[in-house]
C-alpha cells in the first residue's frame, strides 16, 4: 500500500540520521541529535531466556552466580522499561554487570563478539529535561518516526496500526561487516529496514596514539553504506547512504562494556546504553 511505502521511506531517512541505528549514533549530520534505537518486545521469551541465562556466561563460583542473577534481573527490567519501567534501576543493573565483565578485552575475543543479537533496550541517561531537549532536536517528523519504530525511551505511544516485531544486529568481525535490522508491521504489512555497513578497529581509525591505546580493546567503529527496505512481499529496495557525511555514510563508535556467551552491553559515542542478547 502507498501509505506503507511512504512510511518506509520516512523510516529510511531517519535510519540515515541515526534514529534506528542500534550500533551507535551516526555523526556528520549537523543536528547533534542523539541516537535512539528500537527495542524488541521480549515478554514472550522471558521464561526460556531466564532459564538459559541462569549462571551462564563464564566465571567461577560466586561471581558466576551473581552474573546469572543480574542477567535475569536485566532481562526483566529491559522488558519493563519499554512499558515505562524505572530507567535508573535498569542502569544500576547494567553498571553492576559491567563491573563483573568476564571479557575485558572484547576485540581480542572476536569469535565471541561476532554473532547475531536482539536489541532488548536502549537507554539515554540524563534528567528528563535533558532528554526532552535532545528529543526536540528530532523535529516533528523525527519524533513521529521514532515512536513508530519503537525507538523512543520517552514513554510515547506507538500508533495502534503499528506492531513492533524487533530489532536485530549481526556482527561479523572476520569479514568486518555489520547489519542492523528493524522490523515492524504497519496495518498488517511487514516492513523491514536493514542497515548494512562495515566496521573497523581503533588502529584503523586514525586516532591520536593515546586515545587509540585507551580504546584499542573495546571500541568498534561502524559506518553504514546502504539501507535495504522490504515492504511485504515486494522486491527489496536498496538505498545508498553515501550522500551523507561527506560520502562516508552514517558513522559512529560503540564501546563493548560487557560480553559473555549470552549478553552484550555497549555504550555509544552520544552516551546511549544498549542491552543486547545473543540469538546465535
Amino acid at each position: 500500500p502507498p501509505s506503507v511505502y511512504t512510511s518506509s521511506i520516512l523510516l529510511v531517512v531517519v535510519v540515515a540520521v541515526g534514529d534506528v541505528c542500534a550500533f551507535c549514533p551516526p555523526k556528520g549530520f549537523g543536528s547533534g541529535r542523539p541516537q535512539r534505537a528500537p527495542r524488541i518486545a521480549c515478554d514472550r521469551h522471558l521464561p526460556s531466556m531466564m532459564a538459559f541465562w541462569n549462571g551462564g556466561g563464564g566465571g567461577k563460583g560466586g561471581q558466576e552466580a551473581e552474573r546469572g542473577e543480574l542477567k535475569q534481573q536485566l532481562l526483566t527490567l529491559a522488558s519493563q522499561f519499554k512499558k515505562g519501567g524505572d530507567q535508573e534501576e535498569l542502569l544500576e543493573t547494567i553498571r553492576a554487570l559491567e563491573a563483573l565483565n568476564p571479557t575485558p578485552k572484547p576485540l581480542e575475543s572476536q569469535d565471541l563478539l561476532s554473532g547475531k543479537y536482539s536489541l532488548l533496550a536502549t537507554v539515554t541517561p540524563g534528567a528528563a529535561p535533558e532528554r526532552k531537549k535532545r528529543r526536540e532536536k528530532e523535529g516533528p517528523v523525527g519524533q513521529f518516526v521514532t515512536e513508530l519504530s519503537g525507538a523512543s525511551d520517552s514513554g510515547g505511544e506507538v500508533p495502534s496500526i503499528v506492531q513492533q516485531k524487533g530489532n536485530f544486529q549481526d556482527i561479523d568481525l572476520e569479514n568486518k561487516v555489520v547489519s542492523n535490522r528493524a522490523v515492524v508491521a504497519i496495518a498488517g504489512v511487514k516492513l523491514e529496514i536493514d542497515l548494512q555497513g562495515s566496521c573497523s578497529f581503533p588502529d584503523a581509525a586514525g586516532l591520536p596514539p593515546e586515545e587509540a591505546e585507551r580504546v584499542k580493546d573495546s571500541r568498534l567503529y561502524v559506518a553504514f553504506q546502504r539501507a535495504r527496505v522490504t515492504v511485504g512481499g515486494l522486491p527489496p529496495l536498496l538505498i545508498p547512504l553515501g550522500w551523507t557525511n561527506g560520502g562516508k555514510g552514517p558513522e559512529g563508535w560503540l564501546d563493548t562494556t560487557y560480553l559473555d556467551n549470552d549478553v552484550r552491553l555497549g555504550r555509544g559515542d552520544k552516551g546511549s546504553v544498549f542491552v543486547t542478547a545473543r540469538r546465535q
